[in-house]
């Protein structure tokens, strides 16, 4: 549909409009209530959690499965150089976020843009290539006619603004994402279709190297760097690399046996390397990383497509050094330069630097009511910060769903619940002083999901329907599910109230006293022989996460536990004994059900 439709078609809702007011209102109530109930996110930083929720909120405002798909603004219209629709990163980030948020519904606005254009997307190649191939430029309305002129029997220049190669093939991940996240096999054959285009395109304008290697035979451009137009740009390439794989899963997958598989093999397995020099990744094959640069065009290899990543050890000092020298030019840097840092951040599980790039995000860029703006309104850079955010708490890559892998050192108590991810499961996830203490894989469709649950070593699970742990491998959990079948994983956890305490001290020895009227403490802990005791009740046996809260004005160290089992850690000065700091001992094993004898006493070798 045109803009001019979409905007008849609310005038005239508008007019028609005669519905009863009460009626109405309670149909709006019903359905914000269950679009919120999809799923959650609980994280104790009250300024970023309100902030995520904002982000679900807005998401809701600015599309429906039948509707436009999302522009720069949505429906927050203010004057702007940009009315129109970005698709070398604006498109992408706006609806990075749905998909762990359990909104595929929102997603479907994208689908149907592109699903609605495939003859636009085709006229946007060059003519000779157009029976079997597609394209989108930087630029279109809804229409997605945005041409791509590149030709291998003509190289003459065209430009940073037309020469943009890899912004469909990044869309479709997207489409990909959609499609494995509720595998529904009607999106995953359109997807097909559509992505063997876009790959078609890149086919047509390769050629070998000397060393009997593909690149891309044209000049592309690197998005907005200054003077990124050359050959073998990392912005093209990555998208490439990502498509050829996902052509060839999906061809397995969805039985397609296409005549271009063994074509797609050979290519992905002769492709030169992505190029790069002492400082990480280049822009391109001649133009190295030297100008300050907001966008991260020439890392989508480490983000969003995680071919490179923290698993391949060989890599992590690449990764890193690339993603410093980037930072490191900090002029041009924009909001969304800060939300790639952290999902990049997340990914290597540094979760301070990522909650810090957030945190820099939301204090020097956002407004007030988390909109965002440059020379005009831009909608993507907030929403990409709510999938930063999901990224702390859930990632999937390598085929492999974390859980909890980057979370903040002094995020002491986080959960979620119903984050959608691979294969059409949903997640749930609580965190608990420092440790994880439960998990819950839910199966839509039935299948396989490989899941690192980082859960302290001696948890349980248990199933309802039909469920086979097929493997455990360096703490990577395999289960075939059924439809409709579920997982609970955890720990167990108990609580030790100050006032319950039995205060055990020998002849001699300071006891130490409980203190405090309406929040209890154990205090006037002078003397490390003094020690506290409880009788707990264990309904069953298991292994127990064990934190505590604590304020000290020196270096120390506490144990909790029983006599055969202890959780032990050093405590560092809080400043003051006012300052209570949740800190998480570790977790103690409780080898039956019934009355047990925890006690919590100091190290005598470290005890101030």
């Amino acid at each position: 549909k045109s803009s001019n439709q979409y905007q008849t078609e609310t005038a005239q809702k508008v007019t028609d409009w005669n519905a009863d007011l009460a009626a109405a209102y309670q149909a709006h109530q019903q359905w914000w209530g269950s679009y919120f109930a999809k799923s959650a996110l609980r994280i104790p930083d009250p300024a970023l959690q309100a902030f995520y929720q904002m982000q679900v909120y807005k998401l809701g405002c600015a599309a429906r499965a039948n509707g436009p798909a999302i522009d720069l603004q949505g429906p927050w219209t203010a004057k702007t150089p940009w009315p129109a629709y970005w698709h070398n990163l604006n498109t992408q980030l706006t609806y990075s976020p749905v998909y762990t948020a359990n909104h595929l519904e929102i997603s479907q606005s994208l689908l149907n843009m592109i699903d609605g254009n495939l003859a636009n997307l085709s006229k946007n190649v060059p003519a000779p290539y157009q029976a079997d191939a597609a394209a989108i430029g930087r630029v279109s309305s809804t229409d997605m006619f945005g041409p791509v002129p590149l030709r291998l029997d003509n190289k003459a220049d065209v430009g940073n603004v037309a020469g943009e190669l890899g912004n469909l093939t990044w869309m479709l991940y997207y489409y990909y994402q959609h499609y494995r996240y509720g595998m529904d096999a009607r999106v995953g054959n359109n997807l097909f279709n559509i992505l063997k285009k876009s790959v078609n395109y890149y086919l047509y304008l390769l050629e070998k190297n000397e060393q009997g290697k593909y690149h891309i035979g044209v000049k592309t451009s690197s998005p907005e760097y200054p003077g990124g137009y050359a050959l073998d740009s990392n912005y093209d390439l990555a998208p490439l690399r990502c498509g050829l794989k996902t052509l060839l899963s999906l061809n397995t997958e969805l039985n397609k046996n296409d005549q271009l598989q063994a074509k797609w093999s050979e290519v992905l397995n002769n492709l030169i390397d992505y190029p790069k020099n002492e400082n990480g990744y280049m822009i391109a094959r001649d133009i190295p990383f030297v100008v300050t640069h907001r966008h991260y065009s020439h890392l989508l290899m480490i983000y969003p497509f995680y071919e490179i990543n923290r698993e391949q050890l060989q890599n992590q000092e690449l990764i890193n050094k690339s993603i410093n020298h980037w930072q490191s030019m900090p002029q041009q840097l924009q909001g969304y330069s800060y939300t790639g840092l952290a999902s990049m951040k997340a990914m290597m599980g540094d979760g301070n630097a990522a909650r810090n790039a957030l945190k820099t995000l939301q204090s020097n860029f956002v407004k007030p009511n988390t909109l965002y703006a440059e020379s005009g309104p831009v909608i993507e850079t907030p929403l990409s910060a709510m999938t930063s955010l999901q990224e702390l708490c859930l990632q999937f890559w390598d085929g492999v769903v974390r859980v909890f892998p980057a979370i903040p050192s002094d995020w002491n108590d986080v959960s979620f619940d119903n984050f959608r991810t691979d294969g059409a499961f949903l997640i749930s996830g609580t965190r608990q002083g420092g440790i994880n203490t439960s998990i819950t894989i839910k199966s839509e469709v039935g299948g396989r999901i490989k899941i690192s649950p980082n859960l302290p070593p001696g948890f349980q699970w248990t199933k309802t329907g039909t469920v086979t742990l097929i493997g455990n491998q360096n703490g990577i959990y395999e289960f075939e599910m059924s439809s409709g079948s579920s997982v609970l994983m955890g720990i167990q956890t108990f609580v030790l109230s100050p006032a319950a305490a039995a205060i055990v001290a020998g002849e001699g020895v300071t006891p130490m006293k409980i203190e405090g009227q309406s929040e209890p403490n154990l205090g006037f802990w002078v003397d490390s022989r003094s020690y506290a005791t409880w009788n707990v009740s264990f309904t069953k046996a298991g292994v127990y996460a064990v934190s505590v809260l604590a304020a000290s004005t020196n270096a120390t160290a506490i144990s909790v536990g029983t006599e055969e089992s202890r959780a032990q850690k050093e405590i560092t000065s809080t400043g003051s004994y006012q300052n209570y700091v949740n800190i998480t001992l570790g977790t103690i094993n409780v080898p039956a059900a019934g009355p047990v004898n925890i006690s919590l006493k100091a190290v005598p070798t470290n005890w101030k």
